[in-house]
C-alpha cells in the first residue's frame, strides 16, 4: 500500500551528457561511472536516498532541506574532478533542482506533484547552477551562509501556479564601487592688483593701441548718437584725422608749427600769403581740435574710459593748442607785414 511523507526532493544531472552519449558512447559511459562513484558516498553522507537513476540523472530524497542543499553543493564540488573531463568535449558540470513537498512511495517508486516540480526546476538550471523553490529557500536561508539571488517569477511546464525560484551558492553580485571622493576645491587666490592703464602718450606707439583708441572713440560716438557727418567740416576733418592717426595731414600741420621764419628776402606778396596761410591753418586747427576735445571730453566724462580721456588730450587739446600757437604767430606776421608796407 502506498505511503506518503514530506521530503526535500533533489534532481541532478550532468549538463550535455546526452549529446556526448550519442557521439562517444565509450567516453560517455566512462564519465557516467566516475559520476556515480563520486555521487553515492556524498548522498549517504548527507542522509539522502537514491530512489532513481536514469543515465546521468539522479533522483534523491532527503528528510532535511538543509541536507539536500549541502549535498547539492558537495556534488558540484566533486564534479570538478578530472574524471569528469572528456578529452574533446571538456568538463561536465551538474545542474540541480530542489523542492520540498509530499511524496508517495510504492515499493521502490517515488512519485507525486513535488517530484514533478523538482524536475521542472532542474530543467531551468544551467551548468553548475543549484536552483531551489521558495519553500526550500525559506528553510535554509537562515541556516546556511550562502550567496543567493531570486530569479524572475516564471510558469513551469505542467505546473498550475507560477513559482519564485532562487539560485543558491551563486557568485555574489558585484557591489557598485563607491564613487571617488572629489578633490577639494582650489583655495581662492588673492586678487591681483589691476594693472595701470597705459599712459596716453604711449597710445600711438603700436598698431594695437591705435586700434583700441579708434574703437573706443567710434563706440563712444555711436553710444551718444553722434556721427562724423553731423559735425562741421573743420571738426569732421580733424576728428577723422584723430581717429585714423593720419600722418600726411598731421605732417602738413607740423610744417606750419615750425619756428618763426623770417619774411625778409621774400616778395611782399609771398610774405603776405605765408602769414595768411599760417593764420588760416592755425584757426582751422584751433576750431577742429577744440571741437574734438569737447566731443571726446564729453564722452570721457560720461563713460570714464581711459582711452577716450587720452584721445581727448592727444587728438583734441594738443592740436587745438598747436593751432592757437600758429594763429598767434600768423597774426604777428600780418602785423609786421603791414608795418613794413605802410
Amino acid at each position: 500500500m502506498p505511503t506518503t511523507s514530506l521530503a526535500a526532493i533533489l534532481f541532478v544531472e550532468l549538463d550535455g551528457f546526452g549529446e556526448l552519449l550519442g557521439r562517444d558512447e565509450a567516453g560517455a559511459l566512462k564519465i557516467l561511472g566516475a559520476w556515480r562513484d563520486l555521487a553515492e558516498p556524498l548522498i549517504l553522507e548527507h542522509g539522502g536516498e537514491l530512489v532513481d537513476a536514469t543515465g546521468d540523472e539522479l533522483l534523491l530524497v532527503f528528510s532535511s532541506a538543509v541536507g539536500a542543499v549541502q549535498c547539492a553543493l558537495h556534488l558540484r564540488l566533486a564534479a570538478a574532478s578530472p574524471a569528469l573531463v572528456h578529452p574533446q568535449a571538456g568538463a561536465y558540470r551538474p545542474r540541480t533542482g530542489i523542492h520540498i513537498g509530499e511524496i508517495w512511495r510504492d515499493e521502490a517508486r517515488v512519485y507525486g506533484n513535488g517530484v514533478n516540480v523538482a524536475a521542472r526546476i532542474k530543467a531551468e538550471a544551467g551548468p553548475g547552477q543549484i536552483l531551489v523553490s521558495e519553500d526550500i529557500f525559506r528553510q535554509v536561508s537562515s541556516k546556511l551562509d550562502l550567496a543567493s539571488r531570486a530569479l524572475p517569477e516564471r510558469r513551469l511546464k505542467n505546473i498550475e501556479r507560477s513559482l519564485t525560484i532562487y539560485e543558491l551558492g551563486c557568485e555574489p553580485e558585484a557591489r557598485p564601487r563607491p564613487s571617488p571622493i572629489p578633490p577639494p576645491p582650489p583655495l581662492p587666490q588673492a586678487p591681483q592688483a589691476p594693472q595701470a592703464p597705459e599712459a596716453p602718450a604711449q597710445l600711438g606707439a603700436s598698431e594695437e593701441a591705435r586700434r583700441a583708441v579708434k574703437a573706443a572713440i567710434l563706440k563712444g560716438l555711436e553710444d551718444k548718437g553722434l556721427f562724423l557727418e553731423d559735425l562741421p567740416e573743420a571738426g569732421r576733418r580733424k576728428l577723422s584725422l584723430s581717429i585714423n592717426f593720419g600722418e600726411d595731414e598731421v605732417g602738413d600741420e607740423d610744417e606750419g608749427e615750425g619756428h618763426e621764419r623770417p619774411i625778409q628776402g621774400k616778395s611782399p606778396a609771398a610774405g603776405l600769403d605765408q602769414a595768411r596761410s599760417r593764420v588760416s591753418k592755425g584757426l582751422t586747427s584751433l576750431l577742429g581740435g577744440g571741437l574734438v576735445f569737447l566731443v571726446l571730453g564729453y564722452l570721457y566724462l560720461t563713460s570714464h574710459s581711459t582711452l577716450l580721456g587720452g584721445g581727448a588730450l592727444l587728438c583734441g587739446l594738443g592740436p587745438a593748442l598747436s593751432g592757437l600757437k600758429n594763429l598767434i604767430l600768423g597774426l604777428f606776421e600780418l602785423r609786421d607785414w603791414r608795418k613794413d608796407h605802410s
